[in-house]
């Protein structure tokens, strides 16, 4: 068992492209490209935080599960307010899918971009069981 700390925070930045609600009389969604950061830290080692930018000055952070984000590369997963979809026409994409009372935003992102920052946290070994795949446990993370 590890005894990392804090200071072994891993974090990251995924280039993404976000569908967002276009303001106005168009009801159709628009496209813009955002950067957002993933920070994983020992002390929570089953949570990512995604910090996404709103505006100029202000940001949101969603506490994402480290297993959904591994197995949504593979196949769809999450029932709530986060969804992890692998993208259906490109193999190398996938979509990130958060939801709230008021709306939804979609981020598509590379695959390989992701499995880099995963790579990156199984390697300090503190995940308890390393990836999902590797502790024998269910396929269905919801």
């Amino acid at each position: 068992m590890s005894t990392s700390t804090d200071d072994n925070e891993v974090p990251t930045e995924l280039a993404m492209d976000a569908l967002l609600p276009c303001e106005g009389e168009t009801p159709w969604a628009c496209h813009t490209s955002i950067t957002t950061e993933l920070s994983w830290r020992p002390s929570d080692p089953l949570v990512v935080t995604a910090t996404i930018p709103t505006s100029a000055d202000r940001a949101v952070e969603w506490p994402l599960s480290l297993d959904l984000l591994t197995a949504g590369r593979d196949y769809p997963v999450g029932l709530g307010d986060v969804s992890v979809l692998p993208d259906p026409t490109e193999a190398a994409r996938a979509e990130l899918v958060l939801s709230t009372d008021t709306g939804r935003i979609c981020l598509g992102f590379a695959v390989e971009d992701l499995t880099d920052f995963l790579a990156r946290i199984y390697s300090t070994g503190t995940p308890p069981g390393g990836p999902p795949e590797q502790r024998g446990g269910e396929r269905d993370v919801c």
